[in-house]
C-alpha cells in the first residue's frame, strides 16, 4: 500500500458567480499492479505523476461547473488556469473527480484505491470516494449526457487544463514527457481491477445535508 499526502489551494466558482478561496488536504491510496512488477520505475513515475498534477496543475487554479462556463468563454479580464467539473465544484464532486483522473494518469502501473479530501470551507468534514464506491467508470455513469463532456475531462490521462485570459477560454493538453515521466508502453498489458473493487452501482453524490454547502 503507498499513501500520499497532499495540499493544494484553489478558486471556486459557485452559485451567482461568486469566487471563494479554498484549500484541500488530498489522500490518496495506492497498491501497485502487480503485472508491472518487474518494471519498479514505473510505480514511482505513477505516484510522481499524481504529485505534479496536484502541485503543478491543481494548485493556484480555478474549478466552474457547467452553470458559469459560459460567463469564461466571453473571456474575463484575468489569467489562470480552469478545471471544469460535471456538477457545480463542491467538495464531494470534486473527489469523484480527482478520484478519476489520478485512476486514469497512473495508467494502470498502480491501482487508485481511494481519494480523501478534506477543505478549509469544508469545517472538518471529509469526503472520500474509492473501489468499494463503485468503479473508475463512476464518473461517466452518473451524470446525464448534457454533462457528459464535463465528465470526460477527468478521463484523459495527459495533463489536461484551460487556460483562461481576457479572450476566452482554450483547452491545453500536455504529455508527460513533459516532466520525464512517461511509461514504456508494452503491447498486450492488461490491467485487472476486479481483485480490488466491489460490484456496487454507482449514484450521483450528494450534499451533506449536516454540513456548510461547500462540502
Amino acid at each position: 500500500m503507498i499513501t500520499l499526502k497532499e495540499k493544494f489551494g484553489a478558486a471556486l466558482v459557485l452559485d451567482d458567480n461568486l469566487v471563494l478561496p479554498n484549500f484541500w488536504d488530498v489522500t490518496v491510496a495506492l497498491e501497485p499492479n502487480p503485472a508491472f512488477v518487474e518494471e519498479q520505475s514505473s510505480y514511482n513515475k505513477a505516484v510522481d505523476r499524481i504529485q505534479v498534477f496536484i502541485e503543478s496543475i491543481l494548485d493556484n487554479s480555478v474549478f466552474i461547473g457547467p452553470e458559469h462556463i459560459q460567463s469564461f468563454m466571453k473571456g474575463v479580464p484575468l489569467k489562470g488556469v480552469i478545471h471544469t467539473t460535471p456538477d457545480m465544484p463542491y467538495d464531494h464532486i470534486l473527489t469523484l473527480c480527482l478520484y478519476t483522473k489520478f485512476s486514469n494518469i497512473v495508467e494502470g502501473r498502480c491501482i487508485v484505491t481511494k481519494v480523501k479530501l478534506e477543505s478549509y470551507q469544508g469545517a472538518g468534514i471529509e469526503h472520500s470516494h474509492g473501489l468499494e464506491d463503485g468503479e473508475p467508470e463512476t464518473l461517466r455513469q452518473i451524470f446525464s449526457d448534457e454533462d457528459e463532456a464535463f465528465a470526460e475531462y477527468w478521463y484523459d490521462s495527459r495533463i489536461k487544463y484551460f487556460d483562461f485570459d481576457e479572450s476566452g477560454m482554450k483547452l491545453q493538453s500536455l504529455s508527460w514527457d513533459k516532466f520525464d515521466l512517461g511509461f514504456d508502453k508494452r503491447p498486450g498489458d492488461i490491467v485487472s481491477l476486479d481483485t480490488f473493487r466491489s460490484k456496487i452501482k454507482p449514484t450521483k453524490p450528494k450534499d451533506n445535508d449536516d454540513g456548510p454547502d461547500i462540502a
